[in-house]
């Protein structure tokens, strides 16, 4: 969940920390999508309408590369 000014700018930075992080782990996940819902709106009068949803799905045959550890 993303909220306030610049959606964009904090979504990409978290793209970029989580990339990282895949790409530095011992196997990377043979599909990774990202998604972004822009359900905010400007001068929201509350958190919930100023907020976006950044969705982060990685899939993979082996359990282990995805998996909950």
């Amino acid at each position: 969940m993303l909220t306030g000014l610049d959606i964009e700018r904090k979504a990409t930075l978290v793209r970029e920390q989580l990339d990282l992080v895949l790409r530095e782990a011992k196997s990377r996940p043979s599909s990774v999508r990202w998604d972004l819902a822009r359900t905010d709106h400007a001068d929201a009068p509350t958190e919930e309408t100023a907020s976006a949803l950044l969705r982060l799905v990685v899939r993979d045959a082996d359990q282990d590369v995805v998996g909950r550890s």
